[in-house]
C-alpha cells in the first residue's frame, strides 16, 4: 500500500469524512487517477492512459525524478559510516 494510499483510507474511514472528498482532493491536486474499484473497465482505462502518459513522457519514473537517490544503500551506508565517525571522534577528544 502507497503512502497516499494509506493515508487517504484513514481518512476516508474517519467518521468526519464526507463521501468523495478523498476522490476530490486527488483530483483537485492531479495526484492521479481515481477510478471506482469496482468497474474492470474504468481501471483498464486508466492504466492504458498511463501506460501511454508514460510512453510519451508525461511520467517519470521514480528513478529519473530522484526519488530513490535517498533510499541508494551505497550513499546511506557512507553517510552511516560518516555520522559514526563524527560521534567516535568526538567522544574520543572528549576524555
Amino acid at each position: 500500500m502507497s503512502g497516499v494510499e494509506s493515508k487517504s483510507s484513514r481518512y476516508t474511514d474517519a467518521d468526519f469524512c464526507l463521501p468523495g472528498l478523498v476522490t476530490q482532493l486527488l483530483q483537485d491536486r492531479r495526484f492521479g487517477i481515481v477510478v471506482d474499484p469496482d468497474d474492470a473497465e474504468s481501471i483498464q482505462r486508466a492504466l492504458l492512459q498511463l501506460v501511454e502518459e508514460f510512453r510519451c513522457g508525461g511520467i517519470a519514473p521514480p528513478a529519473v525524478d530522484g526519488a530513490f537517490h535517498n533510499y541508494d544503500g551505497a550513499r546511506l551506508t557512507r553517510q552511516l559510516h560518516d555520522e559514526l565517525l563524527r560521534c567516535v571522534t568526538k567522544n574520543a577528544t572528549a576524555v
